[in-house]
């Protein structure tokens, strides 16, 4: 009950500010794909098929990405196994907790910290800005741990070290907690080597996330921003640019509304003084979205390059 009073002040103030309690209106398929969902029924039957992903990517965090957007998770009606496997799964967490709850409190509140922690990006009850990110499971993970690290000490609740913190007798639990810890902190560790740089992020990502246009358009920019203009041999700049617009295509074929990697595809024909492509590209970028304002401005210093003085 006192926790509710800090909860009520910060719903308020965010009405206030934002002017709603859900999430923002704004909110585009790019971002998050259960919003270009055909029905009521897809949109639950995918948030539930997602729900599952996360607590697959908790046990088994392999592959990992650092973007879902469209089209990396597929949108599934109730014909697919997938929600079911989830509905199946999460209720029973809700009946062990259920269970538990009088008979042992440490798992039914991990189970309920999990599951309560995670509502919040489950899209079920507040559509937020993405469908799905490993990043979210930070809170989360906590109540998975906490079960975790109960249920290695539960064969041993009977020895009489367990309650004297004697731990040159708790060589079993220990040696099973650090086979966890390697295995699980190797993967950490060798996922960090992804986060160098820019570059080194997206072009290992895009190799995973194949099916993303985010993955694809990033990936296209940082081939073009940092390593195209950093070069200056001019072959092999001419090269990357190619590879970066390719990069780009690949985007916009998965999301053909992609205003943002239109306008970086014209950018590119530009530096290749493709001005026919660079155009069209724009023109395709502002129709998409008429509040583009750096495709404009692109677009202007294209016709001014090719003496359209006008136009500019």
């Amino acid at each position: 009950l006192l926790y509710s009073i800090p909860t009520s002040i910060f719903l308020m103030a965010r009405y206030k500010v934002l002017g709603y309690l859900g999430g923002s209106s704004k909110t585009v398929a790019l971002d998050n794909v259960l919003v270009s969902a055909p029905s009521e029924a897809v949109r639950i039957a995918s948030a539930l098929k997602i729900m599952g992903l996360y607590v697959w990517k908790l046990v088994f965090p392999h592959p990992l990405m650092n973007d879902y957007s469209v089209n990396q998770i597929q949108l599934n009606g109730f014909n697919s196994i997938y929600p079911w496997i989830s509905l199946i799964l999460f209720s029973g967490m809700i009946g062990a907790i259920v269970t538990f709850w009088r008979k042992n409190k440490i798992i039914a509140f991990a189970l309920l910290f999990f599951l309560v922690t995670l509502s919040l990006y489950t899209n079920l009850f507040i559509t937020i800005g993405t469908s799905f990110g490993e990043r979210l499971l930070f809170i989360p993970s906590l109540g998975f741990a906490l079960l975790i690290a109960y249920l290695i000490l539960l064969p041993f609740q009977k020895k009489a070290w367990i309650n004297q913190l004697d731990l040159k007798k708790a060589k079993a639990p220990l040696s099973f907690a650090f086979l966890l810890i390697a295995v699980y902190g190797f993967k950490t560790i060798d996922r960090n080597k992804a986060w160098k740089d820019n570059f080194t992020l997206y072009s290992t990502d895009v190799k995973n996330c194949n099916n993303s246009a985010r993955c694809h358009y990033y990936y296209g920019i940082s081939l073009m921003k940092d390593k195209a203009l950093a070069t200056t041999v001019e072959a092999e700049k001419r090269k990357l640019i190619v590879a970066a617009i390719q990069s780009l295509q690949k985007a916009v074929e998965i999301y053909p509304n992609y205003s943002e990697a239109y306008g970086e595809i014209g950018l590119g024909y530009y530096r290749l003084k493709d001005y026919k492509q660079a155009e069209l590209a724009y023109l395709k970028s502002v129709k998409l979205n008429k509040g583009n304002a750096n495709t404009y401005s692109n677009l202007g210093s294209l016709y001014f390059e090719t003496k359209n003085y006008q136009a500019a």
